[in-house]
């Protein structure tokens, strides 16, 4: 039952195995999580060098991309997104 060539699984069949992952399931999660946080923290410095960008994202259709400015402060949405958003986790709630 235990692998002596991988000591840290512990597990030789794949169901033990798959038992194992679902457990860590979360914790994955998590990490990706903190991976895709870190990634925008990274690129955080370079929102002020868009400003050209935001000038021409504001010129599209407000249904496709929302641009609201006050001051320095720049908050960029779709509505689209959000009616969808919405709508599964409607779905999600009214499934159950």
């Amino acid at each position: 039952m235990f692998n002596s060539q991988y000591p840290f699984i512990g597990f030789t069949n794949s169901f033990s195995n798959m038992i194992m992952f679902d457990s860590y399931r979360p914790f994955i999660v998590v990490g990706l999580a903190f991976i895709l946080v870190g990634l925008v923290l990274l690129f955080f410095p370079l929102i002020p060098k868009l400003g050209p960008i935001l000038e021409r994202l504001e010129k599209l259709p407000p249904i496709l991309i929302y641009v609201y400015r006050r001051d320095n402060f720049y908050f960029v949405t779709s509505p689209i997104l959000i009616i969808v958003t919405v709508a599964y986790l409607l779905w999600m709630i009214l499934k159950t």
